[in-house]
């Protein structure tokens, strides 16, 4: 179509992009936010995209009115062209509207949303099919009810025979361990991986201090960890070898959280083929995303660092090795594709980086704090690698991806959760429940999704056309 246009297709005339950093990584693009400089001072980008004929971004569901406005008034500035929508060029959205709402933001299916959305969308096209359900289409029709008009009592009652406890057998027996966890909370994210770990220490490792713990397990300290002056901007000073070594025994992954919202795990507890997820943007290109997953396989140590110098530590009373950070270069993971499957050739290393967080995190009766406090709250700064373990995702994280095996561990009777938790799961015989759902909450699509969605399917021809100075 393109060539029939006279357009040459490459990254300067098509700029592929997506809201997400793993949806980037799916369809060899860049970050929206990247490309267009969303997050910071525009620099040279007109020279960049001079050329550019057509901007596509997916996963727009994720994209709140502010983040359209933005992206809108960045591309008049990048293009140098200020009276035309999005700098004049085209733009195609993509994305599926029965998702969660963005965190922090006013989706665009608001009645008030967008003036830019309402006003310069001028063409709108529907697919019909959902392909990742082809092995399974009674599963995925079952699916298209809870989507769109909301699922019978006798649709719950089929999805129920899948939860698995007292009734079904142990809940271990029937899980397979590959499945993935989805939550509706961090907390409950972090409790599950946490557990996780604690089984795989006790069916793998010993309370006896003369056995030598197993190579397939390793945890990583962070290092160079600091508590931030107070009464400076970002000055930053070593930390005590005490309070550190309370961060590494009691401060989890829940208390330390940076400026995004991210956590961050003073202490990763890793073992080989434990799925981890990315959580920055370093480079999407490379498959260094956030919410991209990955599968550990090992650690590079740094030139003159030794296993001998590993030193072991106990977790729930067991015997595990354990490096510092700063003795590591790398950790050597192989990525995972959309579907969950490993890709062979998706080799990668990544580095570690300094992290700016709040921690809270319990402290000694000493003077750091009032004597009757159990805890402080400080911004440190540390350096570790920035993954979590992925055993268990929340949902929104889960979004975009297909699962071979899921595991529901709690509901969430908010718009569009149970569909989009539910889809994940490419079979019914690959779901399991640890708790039913409950028929008297569930509902389908939204009013204001409905409305939102005539709207767009009402459009069935372009509503403008630009003149410019050769057609007057």
């Amino acid at each position: 179509m393109f060539e029939a246009m006279g357009v040459i297709f490459d990254k300067q005339t098509i700029v592929v992009t997506a809201l997400t950093g793993a949806a980037a990584v799916s369809i060899n693009g860049e970050t929206t936010a990247k490309a267009f400089a969303l997050n910071r001072e525009i620099r040279n980008e007109l020279d960049e995209f001079k050329n550019t004929y057509l901007v596509f971004v997916d996963e727009i569901s994720f994209a709140s009115v502010q983040d359209v406005e933005l992206l809108n008034q960045k591309m008049k500035e990048i293009l140098d062209n200020p009276m035309e929508p999005f700098g004049g060029v085209r733009i195609v959205f993509s994305g599926d509207f029965t998702q969660l709402s963005p965190v922090g933001g006013v989706p665009l299916y608001k009645f008030d949303s967008s003036f830019v959305w309402k006003e310069f969308i001028n063409l709108f096209m529907e697919l019909k099919n959902n392909h990742r359900f082809d092995r399974d289409p009674q599963w995925g029709k079952l699916l298209g009810r809870f989507r769109n008009l909301g699922p019978s009592t006798e649709d719950v009652a089929v999805i129920n025979t899948r939860v698995v406890g007292a009734r079904n057998g142990p809940l271990e027996k029937r899980i397979p361990p590959d499945a993935v966890y989805a939550t509706k909370t961090n907390v409950d994210r972090m409790a599950i991986n946490d557990a996780i770990f604690a089984k795989h220490l006790k069916e793998t490792h010993s309370k006896d201090r003369n056995v030598k713990p197993p190579m397939h397990t390793l945890c990583i300290k962070a290092g160079t960890l600091r508590f931030h002056m107070r009464g400076t901007r970002n000055e930053y000073r070593p930390m005590q070898a005490e309070a550190q070594d309370i961060i590494y025994a009691a401060v989890g992954e829940a208390h330390v959280q940076d400026k995004s919202n991210k956590y961050h795990d003073p202490l990763l507890k890793l073992y080989y083929g434990r799925p981890l997820c990315i959580n920055h943007n370093e480079d999407v290109t490379g498959c260094i995303a956030n919410g991209a997953m990955c599968e550990f396989r090992g650690v590079r140590l740094k030139a003159g660092v030794s296993k001998t110098e590993f030193e072991t530590i106990v977790i729930d009373g067991y015997y595990v090795n354990c490096v510092s950070v700063t003795q590591v270069d790398s950790l050597l993971v192989n990525m995972l594709d959309g579907n969950g499957g490993l890709d062979q050739e998706a080799f990668i290393e990544l580095k570690p980086k300094v992290i700016y967080a709040s921690a809270k995190f319990p402290v000694p009766y000493t003077g750091l704090i009032a004597r009757n406090c159990m805890t402080t709250q400080r911004r440190i700064s540390f350096e570790q690698f920035p993954v979590s373990c992925g055993n268990a995702r929340t949902v929104h994280k889960l979004q975009g991806r297909s699962i071979k095996h899921l595991v529901v561990s709690t509901w969430d009777y908010t718009d569009n959760w149970i569909y989009v938790c539910l889809s994940r799961c490419t079979t019914m015989n690959g779901l399991f429940l640890r708790i039913p759902l409950d028929p008297s909450k569930t509902r389908g699509m939204s009013e204001e999704v409905k409305s939102f969605m005539k709207s767009m399917q009402d459009i069935k021809q372009p509503k403008h056309v630009y003149l410019h100075g050769d057609d007057l």
